[in-house]
């Protein structure tokens, strides 16, 4: 994302981990947003592009999935992008 760890800790995800859609720009929400949202696993689009700290596009798969504690609830998330 070319965003060091130290610059990258504590903004919003947001931020870091930019989408958008191949073609017309729109703005596509995070998985890990959706995860928070719908408690389950998630991927995205096959045209979603990661826009970079210096606004260079990547292609990228991604997927997020939940981490639960042992009653079930929801306590984190895990993004796992190529």
């Amino acid at each position: 994302t070319g965003w060091p760890n130290a610059e990258a800790a504590g903004r919003p995800l947001s931020e870091g981990f930019r989408l958008v859609a191949e073609g017309p720009p729109r703005a596509i929400e995070t998985p890990v947003d959706r995860v928070i949202r719908e408690g389950q696993i998630v991927g995205i689009a096959e045209d979603t592009l990661l826009v970079t700290r210096d606004g260079q596009t990547r292609a990228i798969d991604d997927s997020a999935a939940p981490i639960r504690d042992g009653r079930g609830a929801l306590v984190g998330t895990i993004l796992v992008f190529r």
